[in-house]
């Protein structure tokens, strides 16, 4: 299947100007880099991921074609492909707006579960002390505080054993941003001003 979704790029962008916005204590001039994806400094840096939910890198390829767009301006095709991949459209007057799931779908944190176990096992190869992991999740608010809270004592317990360990995971939802500090086995999360993170994502926008 062609994959129409945003270029990595875009995500590890995304993160870079989240983090340099919501966090400026901790965060500054940070560099796109590899293995991991951000630099702070040599030895600080960030791994950054996505979770899907079925079908949603392809849907969110198609939106990224019609989004902003006159719904009568859209080819019936493509509103079709996104129905038969499980996914309707949300206009405002009539203006395309965005998209979701047609059906409802059972909430779990297993997507996060198996992105931060993918991850650990590459941190093992890079060369940085310290490094955390951001992980941008699939739709809005789709975790409460338990979830995260329940996540992020798994993962703690998953890595204690590990000579490599991540500091902090970051759960991005675009509403809120929720810190798991793994080895104080504590999470916050911050409520996030939305014209700030509408800015990052113009940013990503222009760099990706």
């Amino acid at each position: 299947m062609e994959n129409h979704s945003r270029s990595k790029n875009y995500y590890e962008y995304l993160a870079k100007y989240i983090l340099e916005e919501f966090l400026p204590q901790d965060f500054c001039d940070l560099t796109i880099s590899d293995r991991p994806d951000i630099k702070q400094s040599d030895k600080t840096g960030i791994e950054v991921t996505r979770t899907f939910i079925a079908n949603q890198a392809y849907a969110e390829g198609i939106f990224e074609q019609i989004k902003n767009k006159q719904l009568g301006e859209i080819s019936p095709v493509k509103i079709s492909k996104l129905g038969r991949l499980g996914y309707r459209v949300l206009e405002n007057k009539g203006v395309v707006a965005g998209i979701c799931p047609r059906e409802a779908f059972w909430v779990n944190i297993e997507p996060l579960k198996k992105a931060f176990s993918e991850k650990l096992r590459k941190l093992r190869d890079y060369q940085t002390d310290k490094t955390y992991l951001f992980i941008h999740a699939p739709m809005f608010d789709l975790y409460d505080d338990a979830d995260i809270r329940d996540f992020a004592a798994w993962a703690a317990e998953l890595q204690k054993d590990y000579s490599y360990q991540y500091s902090k995971v970051f759960v991005y939802q675009v509403t809120h941003l929720s810190i798991c500090s793994l080895q104080e086995k504590q999470v916050t999360t911050m409520k996030l001003d939305q014209s700030k993170v509408h800015w990052c994502c113009e940013q990503a926008e222009a760099k990706a």
